[in-house]
């Protein structure tokens, strides 16, 4: 047990010893080609945290809650409401283009992979509520400055149904710098 709470103890260290930041976000999202058929305009949250690997790069880890609007189709005699949502739990990568300073901020590319819970509702004359895990992956573009920070990302979900579940991200986020120990 000692070892286990000395080796966690120095790779928090390590961690802190880098600059890091945590942003929070706001998430709209347009749904793209097939998921148009299920949602409209999503609104929704993020969290996103940054580890500094050099003043260019770093890694990031982020969770985003979506909840799309709902679609209804009527047929008389029938109509249907779908109800979509989308948690995304991603971890990749963050290249700032131009370096101001020693610091992240200016214009970057990035990339993210990771997992996607899609739920869906179905209530009219039949209803049904599901949900799904599937691979996810995101490439983006942004441009943070100081404490804001403004991206563009395009999610793609591999869905296991066959269906692809893509969408247009845009996030506005405040961003905190974590202290150094010490």
């Amino acid at each position: 047990m000692k070892p286990l709470i000395l080796l966690l103890s120095l790779f928090s260290g390590v961690i802190l010893a880098q600059n890091s930041y945590l942003s929070l976000g706001v998430d709209v999202a347009i749904p793209n080609n097939n998921f148009k058929a299920l949602a409209t305009t999503g609104f929704g949250g993020s969290l996103r945290y940054e580890y500094t690997i050099t003043p260019r790069f770093s890694i990031t880890g982020t969770v985003h809650v979506d909840s799309f609007g709902k679609k209804v189709y009527a047929s008389p005699p029938y109509k249907y409401t779908f109800k979509t949502s989308l948690i995304s739990y991603k971890v990749g990568g963050r290249f700032y283009l131009f370096n101001i300073g020693n610091k992240a901020d200016g214009l970057f590319l990035s990339g993210e992979l990771g997992l996607a819970t899609l739920g869906l509702t179905v209530s009219g004359d039949i209803s049904d509520k599901s949900s799904e895990n599937d691979f996810c992956y995101a490439p983006g573009i942004g441009y943070r400055y100081e404490f804001l920070e403004f991206c563009y990302w395009q999610q793609f979900v591999s869905s296991s149904s066959g269906n692809s579940t893509n969408f247009s991200g845009f996030r506005l986020a405040y961003v905190l710098k974590l202290k150094k120990p010490g």
